[in-house]
């Protein structure tokens, strides 16, 4: 058993050249071996190891050793009349048990039952190969850098504002063809107005030399009235056909019986003469219902005309209170986009000012959460250390130690801040 400390009287001392001590545990004699390849220890003197626990003393120990005050190291615990060296103990009483080689379930179930309140640091060196660990930090923030990427953002603020100025200008073209729609619009409702004002000036005479003569010619007249003009244009027309028909018809018998009268007797003659005047009362009866067909007709072209011209002088009015609004709104929206174009430095330099808080701000989040946490892989894992109860530090030979938080979590320490945590502990 190698043993870094001996007793010599009240003192406890190191190994030296043929110096001789007293074993801590055992109280037996230890000699010191100071050989040039084996590092300096002590060795009892042909007797068996008297700590079950204690490991080979090798320089990584007493690197680890050398950490803490002197007084602490290889400290001699006794419990239930049992004797083990403690690699640290704290001022706390904690243990700290540095483990090099290969170590059994048994044995770290024996010394955690034992030490009690301790924690391991168990050197990885010899398997850090097999140890495959991410950063996490680091992946969350390249994930963030991804997200608040310089050009990404100031290519997003870019299409906001061209987007802005896009949809602004297609709004000024709207507004430009109306500008140059609306006077040739104008001129068109102020021509068909005088046309339906003059037509309800004239309406007996629109009726009696158009309407009606259309009407019997090609049986439709209302292609621009028909939705003030509530008539069936259809029914009316075939009225007007039948009773023009019927009074024609009858017109050419008078004719006919005129004719006849010039040559017939007395008494066919009364005959005749009876027979015309029915057919007449009929010419008087289907000129009568033709002039209330007129008549009803009129008054649907009064009624329907009159709404029609209030319903253009509307539109007409309305458009002449637009065009000054479309002019106002043109150099409105032109002026904006003026200042779009302006400000877009400015903007830019805001947007990305504020996404850098941002990115500062989530960077701090992440931190908190993934500062030092790294995921592992454990190839050929040391299935032994499954067992440990206690906290278990890694040592991968760098600055730091790596403390395993689940089955593929660590948290990573530098080892000077675990050195003075620990002491302080």
């Amino acid at each position: 058993m190698n043993m870094r400390y001996a007793c010599s009287g009240s003192l406890r001392i190191e190994p030296h050249p043929s110096a001789v001590g007293i074993c801590q545990i055992c109280e037996n004699e230890v000699k010191a071996y100071c050989g040039e390849i084996n590092k300096w220890h002590w060795r009892h003197n042909k007797l068996p190891d008297c700590d079950s626990f204690h490991e080979p003393m090798t320089e990584w120990h007493k690197s680890w050793q050398n950490q803490f005050p002197e007084d602490w190291r290889e400290v001699v615990l006794v419990r239930n009349n049992e004797k083990h060296f403690a690699d640290i103990l704290t001022f706390h009483n904690l243990v700290i048990e540095f483990q090099h080689s290969s170590i059994s379930s048994k044995k770290i179930l024996e010394r955690e039952l034992f030490y009690n309140c301790m924690i391991w640091v168990v050197d990885a060196i010899g398997f850090k190969k097999n140890l495959k660990i991410k950063d996490l930090f680091q992946d969350h923030l390249d994930e963030l850098k991804k997200k608040y990427n310089k050009t990404v953002l100031y290519n997003e603020i870019s299409n906001v504002i061209d987007i802005e100025i896009s949809l602004l200008k297609s709004e000024l073209l709207y507004l430009e063809n109306q500008l140059f729609r609306y006077p040739k619009a104008l001129n068109r409702k102020r021509k068909v107005l005088a046309t339906d004002e003059k037509i309800l000036q004239g309406l007996d005479e629109y009726l009696t030399n158009e309407a009606f003569v259309t009407w019997t010619k090609n049986g439709r007249i209302l292609y621009r009235y028909s939705e003030n003009l509530d008539m069936n244009e259809v029914e009316i027309r075939n009225q007007i056909i039948d009773l023009q028909q019927a009074i024609g018809s009858n017109t050419n018998q008078i004719n006919q019986i005129n004719v006849e009268l010039k040559d017939k007797g007395k008494e066919l003659k009364e005959k005749l003469v009876l027979h015309k005047n029915e057919i007449q009362e009929k010419i008087r009866y289907q000129k009568q219902s033709l002039q209330e067909i007129y008549v009803g007709v009129k008054s649907i072209f009064l009624k329907g005309l009159s709404d029609l011209i209030e319903k253009e002088k509307s539109e007409i009015q309305k458009i002449e209170l637009d065009l000054p609004k479309i002019n106002k709104e043109i150099i409105s929206k032109n002026l904006a986009i003026e200042q779009i174009n302006i400000n877009k430095l400015n903007r830019i330099s805001d947007f990305l000012a504020e996404k850098s808080l941002g990115f500062k701000k989530e960077m701090q989040i992440i931190k908190e959460k993934y500062g030092n946490v790294f995921s592992y892989e454990w190839k050929r894992e040391r299935r032994s250390w499954k067992s440990a109860s206690k906290p278990i530090f890694l040592d991968l030979g760098d600055e730091y130690l790596y403390e395993i938080k689940s089955v593929n979590l660590l948290k990573r320490i530098s080892k000077t801040h675990f050195v003075i945590h620990y002491s302080n502990e």
